[in-house]
């Protein structure tokens, strides 16, 4: 039995990815997550470039399954998560923003708090827009969506944001805004782009790391 190690970046976010390689009775590859730590385990004939050629795919899963373990957890039979603080329900009924809603289902929760959570990321996307310097006019919207949190088309000049991110507070959405905004001066994950990341936020990656983790609220100190 050999272990191999290495760093792997797939969609924003950094792995350490851990290979054992087992006897040679063992067929399939598989691909297993703990916290940012992709653990493959894999029959010693099996090259390396089989197992990369199956890790995006088994990361995207992996974290889907990840996601909705979350957002059950972000919505509870008592009340849910929003901007990063939890509100009981009240006979099935919550605030946002001033207004009351009804809670049905996490899909109806999205749809209907749609509109109110665009307005808010369109101040902050324009807040970052000054501080960035960035000049280019985008479009923001929300969706729901399994695997990323946001997404910048600059084809389009749309910014696109998670719906799940409803439930973090402001100061972890804000990583996601200048992470999409970054890309307006880097299309890539180079060097070069968390350099423009962490010029305005320098502790990026500590809420990035409280984003992926489920923490929904952001404390300075911690």
């Amino acid at each position: 039995m050999s272990k191999e190690e290495f760093v792997y970046i797939y969609d924003n976010a950094t792995y350490k990815v851990e290979i054992i390689y087992r006897g040679n009775r063992q067929k399939n590859i598989y691909y297993r997550k703990n916290g940012d730590t992709i653990n493959v385990s894999a029959s010693s004939i099996r090259r390396r470039e089989q197992i990369l050629k199956g890790l995006p795919e088994a990361i995207r899963k992996l974290n889907a399954r990840s996601q909705k373990k979350k957002i059950n957890d972000f919505i509870t039979s008592e009340g849910v998560y929003l901007l990063g603080e939890y509100q009981k329900f009240n006979n099935d009924h919550f605030e946002f923003m001033g207004s009351n809603y009804i809670y049905l289902n996490k899909e109806q929760l999205y749809k209907r708090l749609k509109a109110p959570f665009e307005i808010i990321l369109k101040n902050r996307v324009a807040y970052y827009s000054k501080i960035m310097n960035v000049t280019t006019h985008y479009d923001v919207r929300v969706k729901s969506v399994k695997t990323i949190y946001g997404s910048n088309s600059y084809a389009t000049k749309t910014l696109t944001f998670n719906s799940v991110l409803i439930h973090y507070s402001i100061d972890i959405i804000d990583s996601v805004v200048v992470h999409e905004l970054a890309h307006d001066f880097v299309r890539n994950h180079s060097s070069k782009f968390y350099d423009v990341v962490l010029k305005t936020m320098p502790d990026y990656y500590l809420r990035d790391k409280k984003l992926r983790g489920g923490i929904v609220k952001w404390f300075n100190q911690l």
